[in-house]
């Protein structure tokens, strides 16, 4: 089991995810994750593949800068079961912008109506990621910062999703990409103006 879940996260952080689709997973002994829906919002698509106890999110293409919700559905089943997730997360936003950080929280809901935190699924370690030097990991939240990921180049993420019998029987990983503000896009071209007056007048 351990050979499987390191070489998933290989795959994943060495390649885009689509890569570790094969032979990879166990029998679950807990809360099974029985379905899924992806709400884009307009923002992009994704394809979703649950291997046994293995998630494999591809095709995850983000056109616009809002979030796009995956809404899981399980199955209780006296227990709980440990998912690993593998992702290839592509930007392909129009107009073309880098990402300067990348977020993932676990709620219920979607668009508008969601809310984080009130579901029993956690996310928990080993995590990796493949553009961003820091990847702080809380039970509902992932951010990471300290990178970026250009238009037209793919961040590849992995982590562990626990899941326990939970009344709802839904949960919603939402994932949204961060650009540096406007008013430091802004700040950033008003010190470009100053230099490109002063070689001016120089």
């Amino acid at each position: 089991m351990r050979i499987k879940q390191t070489r998933l996260r290989a795959l994943v952080i060495g390649a885009v995810a689509s890569a570790a689709l094969a032979g990879i997973g166990a029998a679950a002994n807990g809360a099974i994750i029985t379905g899924y829906t992806v709400i884009g919002n307009g923002n992009g698509t994704a394809s979703v593949s649950i291997l046994d106890n293995s998630i494999i999110i591809t095709g995850k293409d983000f056109t616009g800068l809002g979030p796009i919700d995956i809404t899981f559905t399980t199955e209780n089943s006296g227990g709980t079961n440990t998912y690993i997730v593998g992702e290839g997360i592509s930007n392909t936003v129009i107009p073309p912008i880098t990402w300067t950080d990348f977020h993932e929280e676990l709620g219920i809901g979607t668009d508008g109506n969601f809310s984080i935190d009130n579901t029993l699924v956690n996310f928990t370690p080993p995590n990796s990621n493949s553009n961003f030097a820091t990847m702080q990991l809380q039970p509902y939240t992932i951010d990471m910062s300290q990178g970026s990921v250009t238009n037209g180049n793919t961040l590849s993420v992995a982590f562990d999703l626990t899941v326990p019998d939970q009344a709802a029987n839904t949960f919603t990983l939402r994932q949204y990409p961060t650009v540096p503000e406007p008013a430091s896009l802004g700040l950033l071209g008003l010190g470009a103006l100053g230099l490109l007056a002063r070689r001016r007048r120089a």
